[in-house]
């Protein structure tokens, strides 16, 4: 699982959500720009070099007759591991928790490779004037799909940054905020990366602090979620069964209120003095590190 000589990998795997993702959405973004070369999406139908991008994707089976490099990429999900073969790469990880389960030289552990926006100041969008508010609020794909939370997110005086739209457009949004609420890591990763405060919080059951907490520790921070006070939890249903689920949803929150008390409790945290930035120095040097490793791609 060490480094290898070998020819530059032509192919990017990451997970593709249908509906777009921000955070997985980056891989494409970010790797053309960095490398100075196009990738193809890995469908693994070839045996060509794939490089694993961001995302927490190392509990997955992947073909072995493959080789794969690993670069800055989580674990946290699934059980299934990188075996001592050569067609593993393993250049870096995103964290010390990756590390320590995967059985990995802890100096493998650098951060993730979202970081990498800072290196790539020049081609980031200019930022969206005209936002309704300069505190944003970015929650996890999953929990973006059960309500409508852009007008519970405007009730309490927030900006609603849509997970599942362009890349583009959500670097715009964010750029023209001063702090950001967030329930998806990769908002967090990203609003550290433009250095921009970010607040941590937790509403369903589905946020994985494992790999939260490996990221956190990447660059010496602590993270202690802003727990809902009515946690919730996501059913597992048909795509048909859920739609009906959140339009029955959605009658009983007109019913109890829910979404205002939603609302009520996202502008408390708005309000928190407890926000989140790492220190520059760390930062600086988990940059450094990433860049010089990409270099080598």
């Amino acid at each position: 699982m060490s480094h290898i000589e070998s020819s530059l990998p032509t192919t990017l795997y990451y997970y593709k959500d249908p509906r777009g993702n921000f955070g997985d959405d980056l891989n494409p973004w970010i790797f053309p720009r960095l490398l100075g070369r196009e990738f193809k999406f890995a469908d693994f139908s070839s045996s060509e070099p794939t490089l694993i991008g961001i995302g927490t994707l190392l509990g997955q089976e992947f073909p072995e007759k493959v080789r794969k490099i690993v670069f800055s990429t989580g674990a946290g999900y699934g059980t299934s591991k990188p075996t001592a073969s050569p067609n593993w790469d393993i250049r870096c990880v995103r964290g010390p928790l990756t590390a320590k389960l995967l059985g990995l030289d802890p100096k493998l552990a650098i951060t993730d490779g979202a970081i990498l926006l800072a290196a790539l100041r020049e081609h980031l969008p200019a930022p969206r004037t005209g936002l309704p508010s300069k505190i944003g609020v970015f929650l996890h794909h999953k929990s973006a799909t059960e309500r409508n939370w852009r007008p519970i997110c405007e009730q309490a005086g927030l900006h609603y940054l849509d997970p599942h739209q362009s890349v583009e457009d959500t670097l715009a949004e964010m750029q023209s905020l001063d702090c950001i609420i967030c329930e998806a890591m990769h908002g967090a990763i990203v609003a550290d990366t433009l250095r921009i405060p970010w607040i941590p919080i937790k509403i369903y059951s589905h946020i994985n602090e494992f790999k939260w907490n490996d990221w956190t520790r990447s660059l010496n921070l602590d993270f202690f979620p802003v727990s809902s006070p009515f946690p919730m939890s996501i059913p597992r249903l048909s795509t048909s069964r859920q739609v009906v689920n959140k339009a029955y949803h959605a009658c009983v929150d007109f019913l109890t209120s829910k979404n205002v008390e939603l609302s009520q409790w996202l502008r408390l945290v708005s309000r928190s003095d407890v926000r989140y930035l790492s220190a520059d120095r760390d930062f600086n040097d988990r940059l450094e590190r990433l860049v010089d490793l990409a270099g080598e791609l």
